[in-house]
């Protein structure tokens, strides 16, 4: 806990450390991780927040949080993520991922993208969130988001959904 604080009180204000755990010297954080994570913040509302402003992205039509989740179903499990990755993921050798969980959560209008995998592809989690903001939105069908994944083909998942949801 000594380290985390000393950590910490060299950090700006809108970054801080939770926990550090010892890991031995060859430990590699891209290589040796199980899993990763990210949570992705869309705030559903026609009228914009200044306190959510570049930590979220806003999205003013009504969202289907359950088709959107019922999406998400679709995407669980192992299989390749090309059609998800942006151009850079061509030259990976492998593009199968793992995904372990990917769910959305809807408090009054904040939506919340939770997804964990064992690893992702250049731009896989920006691709797949603006494809699951097509689904929410009704402008494409869960069967549609299926034949994008199958097709295998790079960046056929689009839009992109912005950075500063993350």
């Amino acid at each position: 806990q000594t380290f985390v604080n000393g950590l910490n009180y060299y950090l700006s204000r809108d970054i801080a450390i939770r926990a550090a755990y010892r890991v031995g010297d060859s430990f590699n954080v891209r290589r040796d991780a199980t899993s990763r994570e990210y949570n992705y913040y869309i705030l559903n509302s026609l009228i914009r927040s200044p306190i959510r402003e570049g930590f979220s992205y806003r999205v003013g039509g009504h969202l289907d949080i359950e088709a959107m989740n019922r999406a998400c179903q679709a995407l669980t499990g192992e299989h390749d993520f090309i059609s998800f990755a942006s151009s850079m993921g061509v030259g990976t050798k492998n593009t199968v991922r793992r995904v372990y969980r990917a769910e959305m959560e809807k408090d009054g209008e904040l939506a919340v993208f939770n997804i964990v995998a064992n690893s992702f592809l250049p731009h896989q989690v920006r691709n797949t969130i603006g494809t699951l903001i097509r689904v929410g939105l009704g402008r494409m069908r869960i069967d549609e988001l299926c034949s994008i994944m199958q097709a295998k083909k790079p960046g056929l998942a689009r839009p992109s959904a912005p950075a500063c949801g993350f």
